[in-house]
C-alpha cells in the first residue's frame, strides 16, 4: 500500500517472514512534512493491531539522506499554535514508533539529523552505514530536538554525549556512534537495508512472545526503579513459562531437538 501526495510518502510493503518495510520517501532530502506524519500515524496505528507483523524495518528511498527532520520551510506557518499544528503529531507518532509490540529497526544510510535522528533513536535498533553521519542542528535555529530526541537519546548514550549533541550542533561519524552506543551495527555503504531485513527476519523467527516480553520489559526498566523491574520481570517470567513456546522451547531442550515454535 502507498501514501502518496505532493507533501510526500510513506511507503509500505509487506515482505516475507512477518516483516514490514517503511519508506520514508521525500526527494531530495526526506525533510518530513506535517502530511507526512499524519500519514506516518495512520501507517503505525494499522501496524499496531497487525499481529501478522513482528518486525518493522523504517528506512528511506534515498541512500544519501536517511532523514533532515522536519520541514523547516513549513515552520512560518506553525507559529501562529504550534503545539497543535506540529508538536503533539510528531511526539504522538515517535511515541507511537517506540511503543509498537512489533520489534522496529532504523537502516540509517547516509545523514540523519534533527527530526530524523529522532525518528531513528525511537526504534528499537540502529544500524548504520559506516559513511554515515548524524546530528541535532536545532541549536543553530534557537530550537531543540523536540520530539522527544533529548530524552531517547540522554537513555541510550548518557547526558554528557548527548548535550555535546544537542549543544554543538554539529555532526558525529557512524564510528563514533557505534562507539557510543547510539548504533547497534554498521554496514557497508549500500547495504545497510540487507542487513535490517537479515535482523529482522532472524527476529522474526523468535517466538513472539518472548521477543514481546523482552521489548516491553526493557522500555518499563527506563521508566522505572530496579525494584519494580525486578517484580514486574517475575510476572513476565511466569506468562511465558505458560505459554505454549515456553513449553516447547523447555521440552526441546530436554530432549536435545530443534523447537518448533511454529
Amino acid at each position: 500500500m502507498t501514501n502518496e501526495s505532493a507533501d510526500g510518502r510513506i511507503l509500505v510493503e509487506k515482505l516475507e517472514h512477518h516483516v514490514l518495510k517503511i519508506t520514508l520517501d521525500r526527494p531530495p532530502v526526506n525533510a518530513m512534512s506535517i502530511e507526512m506524519f499524519g500519514k506516518m500515524y495512520d501507517t503505525l496505528r494499522s501496524v499496531a493491531s497487525d499481529d501478522d507483523i513482528r518486525c518493522v524495518v523504517l528506512c528511506s528511498s534515498s541512500l544519501k539522506m536517511f532523514g533532515a527532520g522536519s520541514d523547516v520551510k513549513q515552520y512560518p506557518g506553525l507559529l501562529d499554535d504550534p503545539l497543535q499544528k506540529k508538536l503533539f503529531r510528531e511526539n504522538q507518532v515517535l511515541n507511537m514508533l517506540e511503543y509498537l509490540p512489533q520489534i522496529t529497526i532504523a537502516a540509517v544510510e547516509g545523514t540523519a539529523c534533527g527530526g530524523g535522528l529522532e525518528l531513528a533513536v525511537a526504534c528499537d535498533f540502529r544500524l548504520m552505514s559506516e559513511t554515515s553521519r548524524v546530528s541535532y542542528p536545532e541549536i543553530n535555529l534557537g530550537l531543540f530536538p523536540s520530539s522527544g530526541g533529548i530524552f531517547r537519546t540522554a537513555k541510550l548514550v548518557g547526558p554528557n554525549k548527548t548535550m555535546e549533541l544537542a549543544l554543538s550542533g554539529e555532526f558525529i561519524s557512524a564510528q563514533e556512534c557505534y562507539r557510543i552506543g547510539l548504533a547497534n551495527r554498521l554496514c557497508p555503504a549500500g547495504t545497510v537495508l540487507e542487513e535490517a531485513i537479515r535482523w529482522a527476519e532472524k527476529i522474526a523467527s523468535r517466538p513472539v512472545p518472548s521477543v514481546r516480553v523482552v521489548k516491553q520489559s526493557v522500555r518499563e526498566t527506563w521508566n522505572k526503579s530496579s525494584e519494580d523491574s525486578f517484580y514486574r520481570s517475575m510476572i513476565y517470567a511466569e506468562e511465558l513459562f505458560r505459554t505454549p513456546e515456553g513449553t516447547e522451547g523447555i521440552h526441546s531442550f530436554i530432549e536435545k531437538r530443534p523447537p518448533n515454535f511454529e
